[in-house]
């Protein structure tokens, strides 16, 4: 008995139940018509004009039903998003693995859908995770570890990185403009073609990072660690690398110009035209644009490129 009890109260208490009821009621009412008809004798004209008017009943119920239906869901898929990001700021990788491919098969990780976007994932653990070309524009990961990531393609523009961990990741043309990499650990990193023009990257670790033909132009990489980086094609146009350690770093040609060097080291560091710095190079001439033998104009840089198999800047 309580069974059925428990059933007609879920019945009474859901929409669909709502439904139903409304149409034993309606039905109700016909066979109450009905016998009223026999009665007065005017049967079939009052079932005609009570069809009328029920079809018309039956047209707005079913309406306001698809809209609740499709508030429902909404809800129900907005919920499901909060959850799947709440997963990916776990600091267990199972969970935040299983969560990046749920958002991924949904398409719900790159583009204009990523729920990535602006999102809070600070001491997150992603290492190792394939997150190619997410978009975690303005994203907050403070301290994360994305050691060994796949970011590929990624967006992440004015994203806040500070202290974040991105070992050996592999950044292959991210977008990285105007984020903030503060004390960041970059070492062994892949950013060819990588975007980080106005970049704030103070202190940074890019030791032994390969940044070939990527924008750095007006970065700032005060106290970076460059030792032994791949900075080949790269361009820093109005970087800062004041205090940098460039010791043995690449910089066949790359672009110098307007680049702070001040109180750099770089100890058997190569320089755009493939000499190597020792105390009495003039780095004026790779970085001071009205420098008497300056070799970094436009057409010099392009020349640089095309030697190198690069498209012109």
């Amino acid at each position: 008995m309580s069974a059925i009890i428990n059933f007609f109260e879920y019945i009474w208490g859901s929409r669909v139940g709502f439904f139903v009821m409304g149409a034993l009621s309606m039905l109700t009412l016909i066979s109450l018509g009905v016998s009223i008809g026999i009665t007065t004798g005017d049967t079939l004209q009052w079932v005609a004009d009570f069809s009328r008017n029920f079809g018309a009943e039956m047209v707005g119920v079913a309406l306001t039903f698809g809209l609740l239906g499709i508030a429902d869901r909404a809800k129900s898929t907005n919920d499901f998003k909060s959850r799947l990001v709440r997963n990916v700021r776990s600091t267990t990788t199972g969970e935040a693995m299983q969560a990046i491919e749920d958002l991924r098969e949904r398409g719900w990780l790159t583009g204009d859908r990523g729920v990535l976007k602006g999102a809070q994932l600070r001491f997150g653990n992603l290492a190792g995770l394939d997150l190619r070309l997410v978009n975690m524009e303005n994203a907050e990961l403070l301290s994360a570890t994305l050691a060994g990531t796949d970011l590929s393609g990624a967006n992440l523009q004015r994203a806040f990185l500070n202290k974040v961990n991105l070992q050996n990741a592999n950044l292959f043309g991210a977008n990285l403009k105007w984020a903030n990499l503060w004390n960041a650990d970059m070492s062994d990193a892949r950013l060819l073609n990588a975007d980080l023009q106005g970049a704030e990257m103070l202190d940074v670790n890019l030791a032994d990072a390969n940044l070939f033909d990527a924008r750095l132009d007006g970065a700032n990489l005060e106290g970076a660690n460059l030792q032994g980086a791949n900075l080949a094609a790269a361009n820093l146009k109005g970087a800062s690398l004041n205090r940098a350690n460039l010791s043995g770093a690449n910089m066949r040609y790359a672009n110098l110009a307007r680049v702070n060097l001040e109180f750099a080291t770089l100890t058997n560091a190569k320089l755009p035209d493939g000499t190597v710095w020792t105390e009495d190079t003039d780095m004026m001439r790779f970085t001071n644009e009205k420098h008497i033998a300056y070799d970094m104009t436009r057409e010099k840089v392009n020349e640089l490129r095309a030697e190198a198999g690069l498209n012109y800047i």
